[in-house]
């Protein structure tokens, strides 16, 4: 419960610990009470007071902050953080390994050793252990996460330069980027989509595509997959 612990408290903890010849402290805020700033300041008096001595952390999720106050921790010196695969834990949970890893990777440029191409795989392999799925829009490993609503805005940007609208490729981390047909798409995004789909169209047929693709979205009160946006241009091309 390190947010009822005083400074002196662990300042004397870190240094008595390290004293007695231990190889690591880890600090724990089970409850989530401390924002990164209050994490920061604990870990710098823990590793001044045990410069020798590598410094843990073991923080959750509770306010949304876990990446956050993990890379505050890093920042002031920690070097070992508990975390866990898709953040299971009970209550709110810990950091979800592969936020934290893509996190320091990539915005910190901190070598954490982890195949970051394996953790899309690895949030798959914790759902099928456990039974419990992570949401969609999961950060970093979600099915839907690198999935944006395809305006033609979009499809056009993505012409100029891939990253516009996504920061990073989500096939760094094993998952994969795309674009859906929705109420908002033109005929633009309508043909780069058939293009992704390796479906050879003429630009006339693609109107008359997306307008029975506008239909079935109608119909079934949702978006339709990459295999049914398939089967609609196809019987379209079949008809024509």
């Amino acid at each position: 419960m390190l947010h009822y612990a005083s400074e002196e408290v662990v300042e004397k903890f870190s240094r008595e610990m390290t004293n007695a010849g231990a190889e690591y402290v880890c600090l724990h805020d089970g409850p989530g009470g401390m924002g990164p700033q209050a994490i920061g300041y604990i870990v710098a008096i823990a590793k001044n007071a045990a410069p020798n001595c590598k410094i843990g952390v073991h923080l959750h999720d509770t306010f949304g902050l876990g990446v956050a106050v993990n890379v505050a921790a890093v920042q002031a010196g920690a070097e070992l953080l508990e975390v866990s695969v898709n953040g299971y834990c009970c209550a709110a949970g810990q950091t979800d390994l592969a936020q934290i890893a893509a996190a320091l990777e990539i915005f910190y440029g901190v070598n954490t050793g982890i195949r970051l191409d394996q953790l899309t795989g690895l949030r798959r392999l914790g759902e099928e252990i456990t039974g419990i799925h992570v949401a969609g829009n999961h950060p970093i490993t979600g099915e839907s996460y690198f999935i944006w609503n395809g305006t033609n805005g979009l499809a056009l940007e993505g012409l100029v330069d891939p990253l516009i609208h996504w920061c990073v490729d989500g096939s760094v981390f094993g998952n994969k980027r795309g674009w859906i047909i929705d109420q908002t798409s033109g005929l633009w995004a309508m043909l780069e989509k058939l293009t992704a789909l390796e479906i050879p169209v003429e630009k006339v047929e693609v109107e008359a595509i997306f307008k029975e693709v506008q239909k079935e979205l109608l119909k079934h009160k949702r978006t339709l997959s990459d295999d049914e946006i398939r089967a609609v241009a196809l019987r379209v091309k079949a008809a024509a």
